[in-house]
């Protein structure tokens, strides 16, 4: 829009070189040097608030990456403290089978002695 009202002011001004023609193209080029300083400063204001959402996302990723990290740190602890409390179990349950084969045996020989002492 700007700009087929600069070429229609450069038309006029260069058919019929008045001041008013001139002072209108230098309103225009006025208006068109604030506009073009609005747009700089709008995209100064964009990129500025990409490159903060940028950082602001970078941080995020960081702080979701250490949390994960610590997530599979204490999750390989868990695992291993399950492993270990499984092999207790096992060792334990190994251990009662051995108490009780150890009682049942002394019980026979008991069972055993008290019969041989009834039979003499």
């Amino acid at each position: 829009e700007l700009r087929r009202e600069v070429e229609r002011l450069r038309d006029s001004a260069a058919s019929s070189p008045t001041p008013a023609a001139q002072a209108a193209l230098e309103s225009v080029l006025e208006r068109t040097k604030a506009e073009l300083s609005m747009v700089r400063r709008l995209h100064a204001e964009s990129v500025a608030k990409e490159v903060h959402s940028r950082a602001a996302l970078e941080a995020d990723l960081h702080q979701l990456s250490a949390h994960c990290n610590e997530m599979e740190r204490q999750l390989k602890e868990a695992r291993q403290e399950n492993e270990a409390l499984q092999q207790s179990r096992e060792r334990r349950r190994g251990a009662q089978r051995e108490l009780l084969a150890t009682v049942r045996e002394d019980e026979e020989e008991q069972d055993e002695g008290a019969a041989a002492d009834r039979g003499a």
